[in-house]
């Protein structure tokens, strides 16, 4: 991993990454199978079967996904549920300490997410951390889809490619930083995370357990 003093801007996914929300995503999505009389999913088959784009996920899960229609009203319902109840989660141990530390090193932040564009600065200022951002990507619909959305938000923050890291939790993550053509760190947050170790060991880029490791720490 190249040391971070070489980038001068770190993308930061959010949902995961920086806000710790798995067990509210299981809550939520447990909610929705209980009403369609399906399986209870435990968060270890939740860690192996979380994917994008999301359909996959619920499809994994029994989930009747055929119809488009049908499928977004699946997915609006889980973004009520969770809508509701996002308040009482909070930022993963270290992270406002860390985005703030980066701050003072006079690297820029942004935040690209999966989560709704027009809620995501809302959130982002409830959390206090708006002034260490230089701007904030968010989707524009339920899929929650990030590689096409990508070079925007590069052109968006001005740096070269080259210089720039994206820090996220998923493989999806991986994926939007290798359609962007820019380093890539995976961070994994145990019994928290939402993918397996496994599942995101074997995309080749670097997997780290704290936001210090970034520094060598």
């Amino acid at each position: 991993m190249r040391d971070l003093k070489n980038y001068k801007h770190i993308i930061w996914d959010w949902n995961g990454t920086l806000l710790n929300d798995f067990l509210l995503c299981v809550d939520c999505l447990n909610e929705q199978l209980q009403k369609l009389q399906l399986p209870h999913c435990t968060p270890e088959r939740y860690r192996e079967i979380f994917d994008f784009p999301l359909i996959n996920t619920y499809r994994a899960l029994g989930f009747p996904v055929g119809d488009p229609q049908h499928f977004q009203q699946i997915c609006a319902d889980f973004m009520n549920s969770y809508e509701k109840r996002r308040h009482n989660c909070h930022l993963h141990d270290g992270a406002r300490n860390f985005i703030h530390r980066i701050s003072k090193m006079g690297i820029g932040q942004s935040i690209f997410s999966a989560y709704s564009h027009d809620r995501l600065a809302p959130v982002i200022a409830e959390y206090d951390l708006d002034p260490y951002f230089s701007c904030l990507s968010g989707a524009n619909d339920l899929k929650g889809d990030k590689i096409a959305r990508g070079p925007a938000h590069l052109r968006q923050i001005g740096c070269d490619p080259s210089q720039v890291l994206y820090v996220g939790d998923t493989t999806h993550d991986f994926q939007a930083a290798r359609f962007m053509g820019i380093d890539c760190v995976i961070i994994y947050h145990g019994e928290l995370a939402q993918m397996s170790y496994p599942r995101i060991c074997n995309l080749g880029v670097p997997v780290i357990r704290h936001y210090t490791d970034l520094l060598g720490e």
